[in-house]
C-alpha cells in the first residue's frame, strides 16, 4: 500500500519559563531570571511565524493520531546563539526531533541583558503539535493512505509538466532573487476537485499564493479508491521556484 507524504502545519503555545536560582559553569554565570529576558529576531510573532514556516508534523505521529506539548530548554548565549537543546518533557521520537531539528535552525536571538550586560541564559519553551479537527474525526472519512492514491490526470509528470506551463514567478522575489520550494497539502475530494489548501513551508508569501493559485487551477485528479469506493485523500505536493539561466544573467 502506498502512502501519501502528510505533513501539518502546527498550533503553537509560547511560554517563557523563567527561574529563581542562577547556575555558574567555568565560562561563567548562567542566568534564568534577567532584566531583560533573551528574545527571538522581531519578537514573539516572528518567533511564531518562523515554527508555522520550518515546523513539520513527522508523517508517524500523523497517522498514528500523536499529538501533545514538548517542552524544550537550551541555552541563549551572549552572541544570542543557541546551544545545548534538550528536551525536558517529550511527546514521541519523531515529534521530540522533529523540535529539536527546528529550533537548531533558529537565527540567533537577541541576548539577554543584566547590568547593561549581554548575558548567557538558560531558556525553556512548550512547543504543542495538535493536529487539526478534521484529521482526529473518523466520520470525515480522510484518508492518508490507501490502496490507490489520488493521481494527477496522465500521472506525475504530467503534473509537473503543468505546473511549469502554468506557473508565473511573482516580480517581487523575481527582483530579488529569492527561489526556493513551497510545501503544500491539500485533499483530493471523491469527485477529484482540490480542497483546504494549506502551506506547509515556503520562502515568501507571494510563492504560497501563487501556489495555491496553480492548484486551484488545476484540472479534476483522478480520486483515491480505498475498498472499491472512491474516497478524500490528504495529499502533500511541492512546487518548485527556481531562475531559468537566463534569469540569472
Amino acid at each position: 500500500m502506498k502512502k501519501a507524504l502528510l505533513t501539518i502545519l502546527i498550533l503553537f503555545t509560547l511560554t517563557i519559563v523563567k527561574a529563581q536560582k542562577n547556575d555558574t559553569t567555568k565560562e561563567g554565570p548562567i542566568f534564568t531570571s534577567v532584566e531583560q529576558m533573551p528574545q527571538f529576531p522581531g519578537g514573539s510573532a516572528a518567533f511564531i511565524n518562523f515554527l508555522s514556516n520550518n515546523l513539520q508534523y513527522p508523517v508517524k505521529a500523523v497517522i498514528e493520531k500523536v499529538q501533545g506539548k514538548v517542552f524544550i530548554s537550551f541555552f541563549v548565549e551572549k552572541d544570542g546563539s543557541l546551544s545545548e537543546i534538550k528536551i525536558l518533557r517529550s511527546v514521541s521520537a519523531e515529534i521530540d526531533s522533529e523540535a529539536v531539528r527546528v529550533i537548531k535552525k533558529s537565527p540567533k536571538w537577541k541576548p539577554a541583558i543584566q547590568n547593561g550586560m549581554a548575558v548567557k541564559t538558560s531558556f525553556t519553551l512548550p512547543i504543542s503539535f495538535k493536529l487539526p479537527s478534521f484529521v482526529q474525526t473518523d466520520s470525515l472519512k480522510i484518508f492518508t493512505a490507501v490502496e490507490h492514491m489520488p493521481s494527477f490526470p496522465g500521472g506525475s509528470e504530467k503534473f509537473i509538466q503543468c505546473l511549469q506551463d502554468s506557473l508565473r514567478y511573482p516580480a517581487e522575489p523575481r527582483r530579488n532573487k529569492i527561489q526556493g520550494k513551497v510545501m503544500i497539502d491539500f485533499i483530493v475530494e471523491r469527485d477529484g476537485s482540490l480542497s483546504n489548501f494549506r502551506i506547509i513551508s515556503s520562502p515568501s508569501i507571494d510563492f504560497s499564493n501563487e501556489a495555491i493559485r496553480l492548484l486551484k487551477d488545476s484540472p479534476k485528479w483522478t480520486p483515491g479508491i480505498q475498498n472499491g469506493n472512491s474516497a478524500r485523500i490528504m495529499y502533500t505536493a511541492f512546487v518548485y521556484f527556481k531562475f531559468k539561466t537566463e534569469d540569472q544573467q
